[in-house]
């Protein structure tokens, strides 16, 4: 685990703020970027991990691919024994934090991860992967914005970066699939840790989204059991992320019907001939559907009046359509909403006969023709309509043939500022004489005070050169000694005073929870400032338990406090503790801020108030304090571990 605490410079320009993330191998911390001033996230691990060298390639790689929806990789590098991975501060929430009061709506869970689908499709063909994809890998800004983070790096800190592109673009559809499944009942189906509760198992295979929460979309219903479903084979199941995309995304076309003959949503394609046997094939024409006393001639429907008459041929074009309650074309629906795309002859005449019977097929094709022509013209008069209006929202601009046309103007002189000032071609006199003197004037004053000047200089060395030799003490800090040199200039050296005098404070810069048995390793670190405040009324606690032994669920808590780089003897360690039944305590001297490997400083039984640990000689030269709490006594109303106040000297 790599040796880092508050406070550690990372790359001499990221300072260590606070642990965010931490495993057996890496940390994630919160970080100041002191060169830009501004708030990263830095991933450290040892120098000599297996995963570090494809951990920086990773790095490099998806760094190079720019898209909004990829949280940036800003640096990446190997200091000494440690090798780190700097990302943009993380702005909004992830998608764990979003689903902790359960899923999200059918139509921002597919926004989400339709996003996300289309940025690793794109990722895909540069060669990258994610390969560990988890709810906590996905970011939505407050602007609703949503970014990924852990492309190629995260498979490389886990060894996963080997599959083949195939195999890889596969998992990464596969976990797409788990992760819209989680967007949609807050529950997650993968093998990768996280915080969210599990999916229910039933028969070897996830629970469907919609037995766990109501109103999923067939679509999404559909992809989840494709892929996470162990009924149907792996042919069936999405391939690469371009395949997840293409079923979330919402299709724009209507799907042919299915008594179309065409190859087109909006037109058939045209018969070959207009042979009226055409129209035998297709079926008879069905009558207007406004009429049901008995069917009318294809002649008549067409002679009908507004746009029910050509709503009666667009029903037959599709023989029996009408009457099985199949689709019909849209070329009616466009007349009727005079769309700028109007059809050509031969495609309404081709929709006429598709349908129409040999009697009746010439009058549908002449009425559809009408219409069409209608369309056309109002169609051209709204352009007409539009242009016109547009030049008159236009600034009035002046025709270049006007320019051309007009003759040339002699501009007139700029007008001067005084009247006595007008040039009249050669300067008077009187105005040569005043620039001489003032030209003059100033090389005399130019003269008089460089004179002055090295006069002035002139006496400071003589005064200089006169004064008798004085004792003077120099002290420097590294090496720390006194250097002395007296009137008759000996010169003599001795160790200089130390720079904190015993027993004087120790500060202290920084202070993290130290919870190695917990879940999230936090125990309310965000409270920990208050031990180093000068305050006893402040206080940090532990979490609330049932019982004086924590709940039986962990052995003990404690507070890890940093001293820094150039850390100092400790010799003394005073604690302030909360009133309570009385806390049994142990403090370490250590390395790293765990208390595995330190140096025992002190213990206490049954403290309360304040609590002075002498530390032995030669134990307290260590950067790390560790206060290790091994019960959680009674107070502030429930069973806490707490501390108000520390300082050592």
């Amino acid at each position: 685990m790599p040796a880092v605490g508050p406070g550690t410079s990372i790359g001499g320009r990221y300072h260590l703020r606070q642990r965010l993330e931490r495993t057996d191998r890496v940390e994630r911390w919160e970080a100041d970027d002191t060169t830009f001033g501004r708030r990263v996230v830095v991933t450290v691990l040892d120098a000599d991990d297996p995963a570090a060298e494809a951990a920086l390639d990773a790095a490099r790689r998806a760094s190079a691919l720019t898209d909004p929806r990829l949280l940036p990789i800003l640096d990446a590098g190997r200091e000494g024994d440690l090798v780190h991975v700097v990302e943009a501060e993380v702005q909004g929430s992830t998608l764990t934090e979003l689903l902790r009061d359960g899923g999200l709506p059918a139509p921002e869970a597919r926004r989400i991860v339709l996003e996300v689908a289309e940025v690793l499709d794109r990722a895909r063909g540069r060669g990258l992967h994610h390969l560990a994809l988890t709810p906590d890998d996905v970011l939505r800004g407050r602007d609703g914005s949503v970014r990924l983070r852990g492309l190629a790096v995260q498979a490389a800190l886990l060894g996963r970066d080997g599959d083949s592109d195939q195999a890889a673009s596969r998992t990464d559809a596969l976990g797409l699939a788990a992760l819209l499944h989680a967007a949609t009942t807050a529950t997650w189906p993968g093998k990768d840790a996280t915080s969210l509760q599990a999916t229910p198992v039933v028969a070897g295979a996830p629970a469907p989204p919609s037995e766990l929460v109501a109103a999923v979309p067939d679509d999404i219903e559909d992809l989840v059991r494709r892929a996470l479903g162990r009924a149907r084979g792996t042919d069936d199941q999405p391939q690469d992320p371009g395949a997840v995309a293409d079923a979330l995304r919402p299709a724009t076309l209507p799907a042919p019907s299915p008594g179309s003959t065409g190859t087109s949503d909006r037109f058939p394609a045209d018969p070959p001939t207009s042979d009226p046997s055409a129209g035998d094939r297709s079926g008879p024409v069905t009558a207007a559907t406004s009429d049901t006393s008995g069917t009318t001639s294809p002649a008549d429907a067409a002679s009908s009046s507004g746009v029910a008459s050509t709503a009666g041929v667009m029903g037959g074009a599709g023989g029996a359509g009408a009457a099985t309650g199949s689709t019909p074309h849209r070329l009616a629906d466009d007349l009727r909403k005079d769309v700028e795309h109007v059809p050509s002859r031969a495609e309404a005449a081709a929709i006429a006969a598709a349908g129409a019977t040999a009697a009746g097929a010439k009058a549908a094709a002449r009425r559809v023709g009408d219409l069409v022509d209608g369309a056309s013209r109002r169609a051209e008069d709204r352009r007409r309509e539009r242009e016109t209006r547009r030049l008159e929202t236009q600034p009035a601009r002046v025709p270049l043939s006007t320019l051309a046309d007009e003759r040339p103007r002699r501009a007139e002189p700029v007008a001067p500022i005084f009247v006595n000032d007008v040039p009249t071609g050669t300067p008077s006199r009187r105005q040569a004489n005043f620039v001489l003197a003032l030209l003059a004037a100033l090389v005399v004053l130019g003269l008089v005070l460089g004179v002055v000047g090295v006069m002035s200089m002139v006496n400071n060395i003589q005064r200089q050169l006169d004064a008798p030799p004085v004792g003077r003490t120099y002290t420097v800090t590294a090496p720390a000694v006194t250097i002395t040199k007296g009137a008759d200039g000996t010169v003599t050296t001795k160790p200089a005073a130390p720079t904190r005098a015993p027993g004087a404070p120790i500060a202290v810069v920084g202070v993290t929870a130290y919870d190695p048995e917990g879940q999230d390793h936090a125990e309310n670190n965000d409270t920990v400032g208050n031990v180093h405040d000068g305050d006893t009324a402040t206080y940090w606690r532990s979490q609330r338990y049932k019982t004086d032994a924590f709940g039986n669920l962990k052995s003990g808590v404690g507070l890890a406090v940093y001293l820094g780089d150039a850390h100092s003897d400790v010799s003394q360690i005073k604690l302030t503790l909360p009133d309570s039944a009385g806390e049994d305590l142990t403090v370490y001297g250590s390395d790293t801020p765990t208390k595995d490997g330190a140096a025992v400083l002190g213990t206490a039984k049954g403290a309360r108030g304040e609590v002075t640990i002498t530390v032995p000689a030669g134990q307290g030269k260590r950067p790390y304090i560790v206060v290790w709490f091994t019960n959680s006594p009674r107070m502030f109303g429930g069973n806490y571990a707490a501390l108000s106040e520390i300082s050592l000297s």
